[in-house]
This record gives C-alpha cells, structure tokens and sequence, in this order.
C-alpha cells in the first residue's frame, strides 16, 4: 500500500498559471502553500509513528483546526519550527483514520479500473456528487454512445462506488465524498480544466431562467479563465444583494476582486 502523507493549510495564496510562452506550470504560491509543505514533510517524518498497518498521516495548521474543530477530533502535535517565521508553528492531526484510509483506498480501487471506468469517474467528479446521464455525455470527451455510458456506469454501481438515485434512472451519485475526491484528485491539471471549462459552456447554454452564476464561475474559474470567472462572481454578487445576503454578495464581490489580481 503506498504511503500517504498530507499537509493542509488555509489563507491567502494565488493559484493559477504561470511561466513564459514556450512553458507554463499550474500551481499555488504564497505563504500558506510553503507552509503545507512543511506540515507535509513534517508528516511524512512522522508516519514510521504510525501503527502497523497504517498508511496514512495528516497535518494542518490552527486555522483548518478551528474551522472544522466541531465535526473533526484532533490531536495537538509537536509544533515545526518554519524558517522565517520567529515563533513555532502549531499543528495538529486529525484522527479521523478511517476517512484518510477510505481517500486512499479509493483511489487505489479506482486505479484497478478499466481506462473507460476511470475516465467516467473523473468526468462525474467534476460535475458533482450528483450527476445526470446527459450531462456526463455532454462533456464526455471521447466518442461514446449513451448505451455505452449506461452498462459502463452499471459496473460502477456493481463496484460500490456510484448508485442510481432514485429520482430518476438516468440520475447517479457517488456512494460517498471521498470516492468523488479520489476521482478528481487522480487528474492531471490540464484534464481538469479541460472538463470545467465544458461544464461552464454547457451551463451557459442550458441554464433556464436565472443562470447558476456561482456554478458557471466556479467552472470557469477551475478552467483558469478568470477574466469569465470575474464576470459571473460579479453577476453572482449583484444576485445575492437583490435578495438580500449580504454575506454571499460580499463573498462573490471579494473573490471576484481576487482574481482580478491574480489575472
């Protein structure tokens, strides 16, 4: 079983492209993105602590553990001293084993797939925990039909990992968060923004009445087009102060004005 070993850390930080005209890499750069590289070498020099059997080890910083404190049960470890910084860093690890265990196993199950059967994971997994049949069709990006998808996302269904909801027999759902995230998570860069940005086209084609503008920016955003991204957060925000949250249209407004200066 391969060792995995995770460090997670929130604020501010610019993610995007970046290089000249012959090479560009996709990335995040800032403080916090240097700092989960530490908590991520600090795991990795802690998982031999680890229990015979276990694989798995995760470290965050203070302000993932004060966000998720009351759905997580932590552990405090010892705190990494970062260079730059005067005062050590605390740490800490969530204890949750059975979740980290269940992201790696995922994923491992996912890799013992067929090209096809992986493939469609990965499409759904940009859609959402739920997904319709036509939907994954639409930005499917080989030649298939919709039999073809059918009997593929029944052997997933047989494997556990997807059912059929049961609103419709043409909607699906992953059986569980992690299996989504280890779907996503096996893709490269380029795949990802490749199936975002068809989502963000099909949206703005098929959306009825008031468009998702949050959903078509999250799209365009994961696409590295941020100058539409800023569009529909804009157009999200003025949606949220009519009907009267504030909060949301503050939210929209600032993450538009985030982009726009990473841009």
């Amino acid at each position: 079983m391969t060792n995995l070993c995770i460090g997670i850390a929130s604020g501010l930080m610019r993610v995007g492209a970046y290089g000249g005209a012959t090479h560009r890499n996709y990335g995040a750069l800032g403080d916090r993105t240097n700092l989960a590289a530490r908590l991520m070498m600090a795991a990795s020099r802690s998982l031999a602590e680890l229990p015979e059997g276990q694989r798995a080890m995760i470290f965050c910083n203070d302000s993932i553990y004060g966000t998720v404190q009351d759905l997580v049960e932590f552990e405090p470890a010892p705190p990494i001293r970062v260079k730059g910084k005067s005062e050590p860093i605390a740490i800490y690890r969530p204890l949750h084993k059975r979740v980290q265990d269940m992201i790696l196993e995922r994923a491992q199950l996912i890799d013992s797939l067929s090209p096809v059967d992986q493939l469609i994971l990965k499409v759904a997994s940009v859609i959402g925990e739920e997904f319709r049949l036509d939907t994954l069709s639409a930005i499917y990006p080989q030649e298939h039909t919709h039999e073809q998808l059918q009997s593929h996302l029944q052997s997933l269904i047989d494997s556990g990992l997807i059912s059929r909801s049961s609103h419709a027999t043409s909607e699906y759902a992953f059986t569980d968060i992690q299996t989504r995230e280890a779907a996503y998570n096996l893709m490269l860069f380029a795949q990802r923004r490749q199936l975002h940005r068809g989502m963000a086209e099909l949206l703005e084609q098929t959306s009825s009445g008031i468009p998702p503008y949050a959903e078509i920016a999250y799209h365009w955003k994961s696409a590295d087009e941020f100058p539409r991204a800023m569009q529909y957060l804009e157009k999200a925000g003025e949606q949220a102060h009519k009907m009267g949250d504030f909060e949301a249209a503050t939210r929209f407004f600032n993450e538009s004005l985030g982009l726009n200066g990473g841009s």
